[in-house]
């Protein structure tokens, strides 16, 4: 497959792109195609989402677009609100454009889990928005902006929660072959308290964490339900709490070993 792929050089996208090189055509708009892999079949874009959009820059034709790409500033609104809106929500509107004249089979979007805001139970996806900030706003707005679009290919909106580690697997082409609007939740099988997850950050790293209580503030809980993402993907999560945290302490550690001093 020709596969659009924005957002390639950044936490979940590099991983993907690794995985995906060896059998597909990848094209990957971005400001540092330094930082892709160099493969004769990952061509570099130089396409900045935060800018004007050129759509003359991207091929013709493309088989599949996925839209990994989110504002570096997500988290500095109101003073990058602008960036925000321009990344998140008005590139995706640009690309759903693009892909619709490419003839594209399927187009993918990372969004957030916490669209639905927090729940006395586990997420599922039918679940009303409940947007407690601008930046899952403007994820919210590109998934409405993305099912618009599915009468004319498949759009799926991948809502993922608390991503983290050194790679992320398994989760992307199974969801290539939707042939339909779907949205999806993506996590893990276990659930945590922050204070049990900083008991267990502590253990992996043999430093015994220090804690500063705020004031109650009811009940607060993102858990996902994840059932619709195992049973019509085929997905299940592979690695636990505990090894992943291992893997991403093992992984900060061997960059701290080879970084200057």
């Amino acid at each position: 497959m020709n596969i659009l792929v924005t957002g390639a050089t950044g936490f979940i996208g590099s991983c993907l792109v690794k995985r995906l090189l060896s059998d597909h055509v990848l094209y990957c708009p971005t400001r540092k195609a330094g930082l892709l892999p160099v493969h004769p079949q990952v061509h570099a874009i130089e396409l900045d989402l935060a800018d004007a959009f050129d759509a003359g820059r991207l091929p013709a034709s493309m088989d599949a677009i996925i839209h990994l790409a989110q504002s570096r500033h997500f988290r500095r609104f109101p003073d990058h609100a602008k960036d925000i809106f321009q990344v998140n929500t008005q590139s995706t509107l640009q690309l759903l454009e693009y892909g619709r004249q490419a003839k594209i089979r399927v187009f993918l979007c990372a969004s957030s889990g916490g669209v639905c805001g927090y729940q006395p139970r586990p997420i599922v996806e039918t679940d009303p928005p409940e947007l407690m900030n601008f930046y899952l706003a403007s994820k919210y707005a590109a998934e409405c902006l993305v099912n618009a679009y599915s009468d004319y290919f498949a759009t799926v909106n991948l809502r993922y929660f608390f991503v983290f580690g050194e790679g992320q697997r398994d989760m992307f082409m199974p969801a290539l072959e939707v042939v339909r609007q779907e949205t999806f939740n993506v996590a893990g099988a276990e659930t945590t308290t922050i204070l049990d997850l900083a008991e267990l950050i502590g253990s992996v790293t043999g430093s015994k964490p220090v804690y500063s209580f705020e004031p109650e503030k009811g009940p607060m809980a993102m858990v996902a339900n994840i059932e619709k993402m195992k049973l019509k993907l085929g997905v299940s999560p592979k690695v636990s709490l505990k090894e992943g945290l291992d893997r991403l302490v093992q992984d900060l550690t061997r960059e701290g070993k080879g970084a200057p001093r």
